[in-house]
């Protein structure tokens, strides 16, 4: 015959009286959610890079939706009060602009959040519009129409072949 070890207790066992009983393993120490915060920013025409007054802010996903702002006359904004979360979606709307959504983390000390809102166009045209901060340096945009009649990039800005 084989003597086994004992099985290790589930639990944290305790002597009260002499008699064992369970206790329970201790909860993790909860933490008191982080504080509200506040998002700033300003919305700009992606062309001309002016502020754009009058345009409606809202989050549309995470604690924070519902939350809405419209822009001043200098296109600035300022979000109060807001949950710190992930991520949560920003929606930024205005009548002779395209429509603009983008997901960002809404954190303590962000850095101002610019939204660049570009003009309605014409049925059929298009338009590229490349904004970036301090990272990447360098960001660029190279297309060649469907018959590889015409490149266009930031060295050949006009394409006069495209048929």
């Amino acid at each position: 015959m084989f003597d086994s070890p004992p099985a290790a207790p589930a639990a944290p066992v305790g002597i009260a009286n002499g008699k064992s009983r369970f206790q329970p393993p201790p909860s993790p120490a909860t933490q008191p959610p982080p504080p509200p915060t506040s998002v700033t920013g300003f919305v700009k025409n992606a062309v001309n890079g002016q502020g754009v007054a009058g345009v409606n802010l809202t989050f549309t996903s995470g604690p924070n939706v519902g939350k809405s702002v419209v822009t001043g006359v200098d296109g600035s904004y300022t979000f109060s009060s807001l949950l710190q979360v992930p991520l949560g979606t920003l929606e930024a709307s205005k009548q002779g602009f395209e429509g603009f959504s983008d997901t960002f983390a809404v954190k303590d000390r962000l850095p101002r959040f610019d939204v660049m809102l570009a003009p309605a166009m014409a049925l059929g045209s298009l338009r590229f519009v490349l904004a970036w901060g301090s990272k990447p340096n360098d960001l660029d945009i190279h297309l060649t129409t469907p018959n590889a009649a015409c490149k266009v990039s930031y060295q050949n800005k006009v394409c006069r072949d495209a048929r």
